[in-house]
């Protein structure tokens, strides 16, 4: 069975919500330190940005890759049930000759 575009689906929703949760873990972070602008020093928050950052970079990829793997899967069983029926067409027609 291969992938599909609802599988692909579920997926991305989930990891956008997870970016979702990280972006407001960075701004409780921000807000209970009073920083604004870059991390201040503060341990807490600079894991909270490299987490987000993180997930930013990373995401948008495998939600590409996921699709396009979900995508080509389609195209390939279309592409493979042409092939069997044109080697079984020739295979048929190749005995009456």
């Amino acid at each position: 069975m291969g992938l599909r575009l609802e599988y692909a689906s579920l997926y991305a929703g989930v990891n956008i919500i997870i970016l979702l949760v990280i972006a407001a873990l960075v701004i409780t972070q921000r807000r209970r330190h009073k920083i604004s602008l870059g991390d201040g020093g503060n341990e807490h928050l600079i894991r909270a940005m490299r987490a987000h950052a993180n997930a930013s970079e990373y995401i948008p990829a495998g939600l590409v890759g996921i699709t396009l793997l979900a995508s080509l899967g389609m195209q390939l069983t279309f592409i493979s049930y042409a092939l069997m029926a044109g080697g079984l067409l020739y295979a048929g027609l190749a005995q009456q000759l």
